[in-house]
């Protein structure tokens, strides 16, 4: 079972002063960036407001979706939290409640279809020779200077923007991918797998 993804954004934007003086929420983005059947999570700035007595939504992903709190050195913070099902451009949309008072808030959130990869030997797309180098090719949704590897047979080599794997033993070799976004988001991607022969 894949593990699910927990993405908590780490908030570098502060309220500044004048803000204090009326209720806005913010996020670090106009659109955030979600991916089909993974777990996501986003907190919800909100500045001028010393205490939420409540935060709901009323346009969401899904009927599951929650905004959650989490309390740290007296600081509260608020995410909004989901598994989206269905790619697409979203909006959120939502109220919070402050001494009698509501604020409505919105969001976008696009979701993109769940990674696949597909992997493939240059020469003859499925398969691996044992012992000498194959050169093969990785198509990931994801940029490839964000990306690293690991086999579980022999070693994968980069050099000059390819990528050679040389099997140690005859069976099965299997790659797994990691990806290391600047975003800190997280993503599962399943083990590309090859046959290895002679």
């Amino acid at each position: 079972m894949k593990k699910l993804i927990f993405l908590i954004l780490i908030v570098t934007l502060a309220c500044n002063t004048e803000e204090k003086t009326k209720i806005t929420v913010k996020s670090n983005n106009s659109v955030w960036n979600a991916y089909q059947g993974y777990h996501f999570e986003r907190e919800l700035i909100i500045c001028g407001v010393d205490s939420v007595e409540n935060i709901y939504l009323e346009n969401k992903l899904n009927e599951t979706d929650e905004i959650r709190s989490s309390q740290n050195n007296n600081i509260i913070k608020y995410y909004y939290s989901s598994r989206p099902n269905e790619a697409g451009l979203h909006r959120i949309t939502g109220i919070i409640e402050y001494k009698n008072e509501k604020l409505k808030f919105e969001q976008q959130i696009g979701v993109f279809p769940k990674p696949q990869t597909i992997g493939f030997n240059i020469k003859n797309a499925n398969r691996l020779k044992v012992g000498i180098e194959n050169e093969i090719k990785l198509m990931v949704s994801v940029p490839s200077q964000y990306l690293s590897y690991n086999v579980d047979n022999g070693k994968l080599i980069e050099k000059d923007d390819k990528l050679i794997v040389i099997p140690r033993e005859i069976g099965e070799l299997k790659i797994k991918i990691n990806a290391d976004l600047p975003s800190n988001e997280n993503i599962e991607f399943g083990d590309v797998i090859f046959e290895v022969v002679e």
